[in-house]
């Protein structure tokens, strides 16, 4: 069943990154928004809309929760 596959497929991932293919997506994705607020010279507001987040506030506090800082503290730090 297409259940049993989701989780042979789950497994496995684990076992070869060691971690969910969740978290996994999370950590990419921080790495890429860590990136772009040091490197680029988009907006908040365009960095926001680029990662697909719905509000510039809910960017803001994924950054709080993936770094312990706000994207502008991030980017203050260059």
């Amino acid at each position: 069943t297409s259940d049993l596959f989701h989780r042979f497929i789950a497994l496995q991932f684990q076992k070869v990154f060691g971690t969910s293919a969740s978290e996994w997506l999370r950590s990419q994705r921080g790495s890429l928004i860590f990136h772009d607020l040091n490197c680029s010279e988009m907006s908040i507001k365009e960095l926001s809309d680029k990662y697909d987040f719905s509000s510039v506030s809910s960017f803001t506090t994924f950054c709080q929760n993936m770094f312990g800082k706000t994207p502008g503290q991030i980017r203050s730090k260059k």
